[in-house]
């Protein structure tokens, strides 16, 4: 497996079992990252739910591709050979009430298990970490508007233990946010790498970071 970082939230998960997975590909400002292709599109804001036709159109006709299945409801789902399960959470820690819901999106493929938390705002509940259950990867906010500090963003990955844990920042990142996580976590000396590539044999026995570079474009 192969997961690239193309900044924000977004992530290129490809699976040698024939499918591309793409996270959070737009914004209301922005697009699909140019010449991406996938099979599978999960969004973790809701809110932009109407325009998910006119960006799957839009991903069809500049990659030549069928459109992608699109997933942003709570719920489980099998596409394309990878389990997933959605689970509804929230962008602050106010349950909702000032930024909205999001969704954790948990997706097994190739005997790994890779949860992709969103812009999650608070703490897991402990049903919710449950749901989840084994999480081998783990793609963590370091920071949100509605409350995820890094602080906190590293108790989350402690709430969830996965083997690997990639933070993501916000658009524009936050060098800031970004150092004071490596800090909580043990791995202030990461070093960031162009793509994470791993297999089920070769997780780490302990919780490690890894660092990716962000990209614009595949």
């Amino acid at each position: 497996m192969e997961i690239n970082w193309l900044g924000a939230s977004c992530f290129r998960i490809r699976s040698r079992d024939d499918a591309t997975i793409l996270t959070d590909i737009y914004s209301a400002e922005g697009g699909l990252p140019r010449g991406a292709q996938a099979d599978i599109v999960t969004v973790s804001n809701p809110s932009m739910a109407e325009s998910l036709p006119a960006v799957a159109a839009a991903h069809s006709a500049e990659t030549g591709s069928d459109q992608p299945v699109v997933v942003f409801r709570p719920g489980e789902y099998e596409i394309r050979d990878v389990l997933m399960t959605a689970v509804r959470t929230y962008r602050d820690s106010t349950k909702g009430a000032d930024l909205g819901q999001n969704i954790v999106f948990l997706m097994e493929t190739e005997g790994l298990t890779i949860c992709h938390l969103g812009e999650i705002g608070h703490l897991p509940s402990t049903d919710q970490v449950a749901l989840l259950g084994r999480v081998d990867i783990l793609l963590v906010p370091v920071s949100t508007p509605g409350g995820l500090t890094p602080a906190k963003a590293a108790e989350v990955v402690n709430l969830i233990g996965p083997k690997v844990v990639v933070p993501m920042t916000s658009v524009g990142g936050d060098d800031d946010h970004l150092a004071t996580f490596l800090k909580e976590m043990g791995a202030a000396e990461a070093q960031p790498q162009p793509r994470l590539t791993i297999s089920r044999n070769a997780l780490p026995e302990v919780t490690t970071v890894t660092l990716l570079e962000g990209r614009r474009q595949t």
